[in-house]
C-alpha cells in the first residue's frame, strides 16, 4: 500500500509552523533562501514574507552559507552532496500536478543537476509509479 499523500507538506511543514504561533503569539522564524525558488526571489521582498514570516536567510548567498559553515565547524549532512535542498524538490504532490498534469515536474527536474535528478528520481520513485509520472528529459533539454 502506498502511504505517501500531499499531506506531507503539511503535517511537516504547514502545520507545526502555525501551531508554534498560536502556542507563543510569535511568528516562526524559517531557514527559506531566496535562492532556493525563482517564486521565493520574486515574491519576498525581505526577510519578512508578506504573512509577517520572518525568514533571515532570504538574502544569504550559497557562498556566504559555505563560509559560516566551514569557520563554525558546522557539519553538512550527506544528502546536500546529492541536492541543493530538501525541501519540495521534485515533489509529485505539490503545486507540480496541480492543473498541469505533470509539465512542471518534468521542467523542474530537467532544470536540476545530474546528481540532484537522480536522487530525486529514485527518492520518489515509489509515488511516481504510484501516480503514473514517467519523466520525459528529451522534452525540456
Amino acid at each position: 500500500m502506498h502511504k505517501v499523500s500531499n499531506k506531507c507538506c503539511e503535517f511537516l511543514k504547514k502545520k507545526p509552523a502555525h501551531e508554534f504561533e498560536k502556542i507563543h503569539g510569535l511568528k516562526p522564524i524559517t531557514g527559506i533562501m531566496g535562492s532556493e525558488s525563482w517564486k521565493r526571489k520574486t515574491t519576498f521582498k525581505g526577510c519578512f514574507t508578506s504573512k509577517g514570516h520572518f525568514t533571515p536567510l532570504w538574502d544569504l548567498t550559497d557562498d556566504l552559507r559555505n563560509e559560516i559553515e566551514q569557520y563554525c565547524g558546522i557539519p553538512v549532512p550527506k544528502v546536500y552532496e546529492y541536492v541543493n535542498q530538501t525541501g519540495c524538490a521534485g515533489c509529485p504532490y505539490g503545486q507540480h500536478g496541480k492543473g498541469h498534469g505533470f509539465e512542471n515536474t518534468n521542467i523542474e527536474l530537467s532544470l536540476c543537476g545530474e546528481g540532484q535528478r537522480k536522487f530525486i528520481l529514485d527518492y520518489f520513485s515509489e509515488s511516481y509509479a504510484f501516480k503514473g509520472y514517467v519523466y520525459q528529459p528529451k522534452l525540456f533539454i
